[in-house]
């Protein structure tokens, strides 16, 4: 018999085996294509329940986990630190090369040359300005000017208290009249000499004035101011006490016109820059600025004051005068004072 034949029923039987276990296979596969999302959506939603009932200081250092520790930070912070000085040292480097030192001081020189030109010719043009004022005596031959100017007083007995500007010279009554050439008998009529020190009122001899000494100190109300108009210092203002000063420790203005006062002179002193604070100026005074003072004798101290006389003299010799003209004295400076002061204008402040 031939090995390769077949035999019908046998053949049959075995195909039929074969065709059911394909459909079996192909049935399971399908089952599992079935039932592979249902399963995901299972582990999905039973991760999400795990997850809801852990423990919250679980999820919190979980969650944190994701956070920069502080160790980043601060290498973070010295980054930020590192990068700033980076950029200030560039910036300085290039900066010097840009302007050496020479370039700066010439930049500074610069800027104060402006300053020296700018408060010089205003200087220059307000002194012109006061050697016009007749009210106003120039210290021999300097740009040094002076003048005695007014003060308000209170009347007295009169109330509310009232207040009468008069010229300040301790020779002038509150009427501005002239009292100081002779002995007045103290009747208050207008033929006594009134004094003010201060708020009193004294009654005295004109001769016993005091006036400002050599070497003693002196104790005097200031209010000075640049000729912008701009006050710079102020003792009324400071603790609302007089100075005290030793006149030859004084800029050189002072020096020269302080012992020409008296106690109870209120005068107004223009300083050039060159007898103040010079070309550099000093604090609160630019450089070559002039400067006008307002000074209030109030006390000379008791270290050799001088007498009025004696500083009447000084003022005779300090003021120069035209040929042929009287010597200056305390009663010229009232009556230009008088006649001069109201119209003046050369000093708005």
């Amino acid at each position: 018999m031939n090995a390769s034949a077949t035999i019908p029923g046998v053949n049959v039987s075995v195909e039929l085996r074969r065709r059911v276990a394909q459909q079996r296979a192909t049935q399971r596969d399908s089952e599992a294509s079935n039932t592979a999302p249902h399963d995901s959506h299972v582990r999905l939603f039973q991760q999400e329940r795990n997850e809801s009932a852990e423990d919250p200081q679980v999820k919190l250092r979980r969650s944190a986990s994701f956070l920069p520790s502080s160790k980043e930070i601060g290498m973070l912070l010295w980054g930020c630190v590192l990068l700033f000085l980076l950029i200030v040292l560039v910036a300085q480097c290039g900066f010097k090369l840009y302007f050496s030192p020479t370039d700066m001081d010439k930049v500074e020189s610069g800027y104060m040359k402006h300053l020296h030109q700018h408060w010089s010719l205003m200087g220059d043009q307000f002194i012109a300005s006061v050697s016009k004022d007749p009210s106003f005596s120039r210290y021999k031959n300097t740009r040094i000017y002076f003048r005695a100017i007014k003060r308000s007083i209170p009347v007295p007995g009169v109330t509310p208290v009232q207040y009468v500007s008069k010229i300040s010279l301790p020779e002038v009554n509150s009427n501005n009249e002239w009292l100081g050439d002779g002995i007045w008998d103290g009747s208050g009529d207008g033929s006594s000499t009134n004094l003010e020190r201060g708020s009193s009122r004294l009654t005295r001899h004109v001769d016993s004035i005091r006036c400002v000494g050599e070497d003693g100190p002196v104790q005097f109300h200031v209010v000075a101011f640049l000729t912008s108009g701009v006050r710079f210092t102020s003792s009324y203002i400071l603790n609302g006490e007089p100075e005290s000063h030793v006149v030859k420790k004084h800029i050189k203005c002072m020096q020269a016109v302080l012992p020409l006062m008296c106690e109870g002179d209120k005068w107004e002193i223009v300083c050039p820059p060159e007898a103040a604070f010079g070309k550099n100026g000093e604090r609160d005074v630019p450089p070559g600025g002039t400067t006008i003072w307002r000074i209030s004798v109030e006390d000379v101290g008791s270290s050799k004051p001088r007498s009025r006389a004696e500083a009447e003299a000084l003022l005779s010799s300090a003021v120069l005068t035209a040929n042929g003209s009287p010597a200056m004295t305390r009663k010229h400076m009232f009556e230009k004072a008088r006649k001069y002061l109201a119209s003046s204008t050369s000093v708005s402040m």
